[in-house]
């Protein structure tokens, strides 16, 4: 796999002869790469700042969220499961998950629950607001989105704890 400098002063991958098949598909996304790639630092810097692995859950959640704000059309592009790109909606899910497996304490979740399948069902959500047009109001979701995330590692009343601070710190009255 060969990198190049992109546009903006960026790292790229480029699809070079032995690129993974996740590669060559993120070189042919143009867009979806570049949103991808933006969407993936800004989670990484905003989670890096936290020490709590909670702490982390709910500052990527908060990421997630105002990108898709701030960002509809690309996060458009990073939720569609049309049937040209659900492999791409699929990759954004895996490194989620990934990303989810990595910090949240395995042997705490409830049987019922995989790291996948939380993050698909906050992705559901966040992808029903983009088709609907209701962007706006994914913020003030995000008590709701970040006790849904927690609640299998931490339990129901642990998990509203994080997401009424989260929510106070959202609204200022912290």
């Amino acid at each position: 796999m060969r990198r190049r400098e992109a546009d903006g002063g960026g790292v790229r991958q480029d699809a070079g002869p032995g690129a993974s098949a996740a590669v060559r598909r993120r070189a042919s996304g143009g867009e979806f790469a570049v949103s991808f790639k933006r969407l993936q630092e800004a989670v990484g810097f905003a989670c890096e700042r936290q020490a709590e692995w909670e702490a982390k859950v709910v500052a990527g959640i908060r990421v997630v969220l105002d990108f898709a704000v701030a960002n509809p059309t690309a996060a458009r592009d990073l939720a569609d499961r049309g049937k040209d790109s659900s492999q791409r909606a699929g990759e954004v899910i895996a490194f989620f998950s990934e990303l989810l497996g990595d910090v949240a304490p395995s042997e705490r979740r409830f049987a019922v629950s995989t790291d996948e399948a939380i993050v698909e069902s906050v992705a559901v959500l966040v992808r029903g607001h983009l088709l609907a047009g209701t962007t706006d109001q994914l913020p003030e979701l995000a008590p709701e989105v970040i006790h849904l995330a927690l609640l299998p590692y931490i339990g129901s009343a642990a998990a509203r704890a994080w997401a009424e601070t989260a929510g106070s710190r959202r609204s200022g009255t912290d």
